[in-house]
């Protein structure tokens, strides 16, 4: 292939422009860059500052919100003047497994998957997403787990990453946009069912998927302290400060906050090693990047 490699000057200093690419036959590839995925569940205002913190990346080319909540598509209208940004109801929208449907209109190769929840700076991203293009085929990102305890399959997260870890979630994490499709149209049926019915595990489910398929652990990506914001995203439309000050709670309910939540997450990991013949636990962990 061909690209056309063009030089431009802004807040970011000299860079290369984000461009198409097209093979001998004169196709259109997909580009460099990313596009970012967010997915919003039930904190619609937290959708902006996500938003924000991806156009101001010199290597974000598109956004595309999934709405998967009741919420009026028309609170959001002219509020980006600026960027490729789109809005998307699934078709199944309280089926958890639509988060991984594929999307027709994703101009790049890497897609940065997002949650509602996710709290992220723009260096963050341009650093996470220049480790992802060494490894364009795993799954990149910092929030990482370990699937055995004493040599059984089991869901922990009281673990370092580096050098421990097997899977990344996808609640902020970057892979290629070709595990959509493979989500969508390879994952067992057993699998599949279980999100449908548990609302939980898709994210260890395309770890697993994306392990077997490529023979390789995920990545993950060191998180250093000062990229992390010192703040908690409110459930109210205030700032954290006057949210505080006001009484009101910090913390926005997950679905981590369930009883059974890391209960059904141990039971996923067995499943997902049953369904794939893999076992998580003797793979080679990554050393952080």
């Amino acid at each position: 292939t061909q690209t056309q490699d063009q030089i431009v000057h802004d807040d970011h200093g000299e860079r290369p422009l984000v461009t198409t690419e097209h093979s001998s036959d004169g196709q259109q590839q997909p580009r460099r860059g990313f596009t970012a995925l967010i997915n919003v569940y039930s904190r619609p205002w937290n959708v902006f500052a996500s938003v924000a913190a991806c156009l101001k990346s010199q290597f974000c080319t598109a956004v595309r919100i999934l709405l998967r909540t009741p919420t009026d598509v028309a609170k959001f209208d002219g509020a980006w003047t600026l960027g490729d940004v789109q809005l998307i109801r699934p078709d199944d929208p309280n089926n958890l497994n639509s988060r991984f449907f594929p999307i027709k209109n994703i101009p790049t190769q890497a897609v940065l998957s997002i949650d509602d929840d996710c709290i992220m700076k723009t260096p963050e991203i341009d650093k996470m997403y220049l480790l992802w293009e060494g490894y364009p085929d795993r799954i990149v990102g910092p929030n990482c787990r370990w699937g055995s305890k004493g040599g059984n399959p089991e869901y922990v997260t009281s673990v370092p990453c580096c050098n421990t870890h097997v899977m990344v979630l996808t609640s902020f994490a970057f892979f290629h946009r070709k595990y959509l499709q493979l989500y969508t149209d390879t994952l067992p049926r057993v699998l599949w069912d279980f999100v449908t019915k548990n609302n939980n595990c898709e994210d260890i489910f395309m770890n697993a998927l994306v392990t077997n398929y490529t023979k390789k652990s995920a990545i993950p990506f060191w998180r250093p302290k000062h990229l992390v914001p010192d703040y908690v995203v409110t459930e109210v439309h205030k700032k954290p400060r006057a949210a505080a000050a006001a009484g009101q709670s910090m913390a926005p309910k997950k679905l981590s906050g369930r009883g059974d939540h890391y209960q059904q997450r141990s039971e996923c990991v067995l499943i997902a090693t049953q369904s794939f013949d893999l076992a998580f636990s003797p793979m080679k962990p990554e050393t952080c990047k």
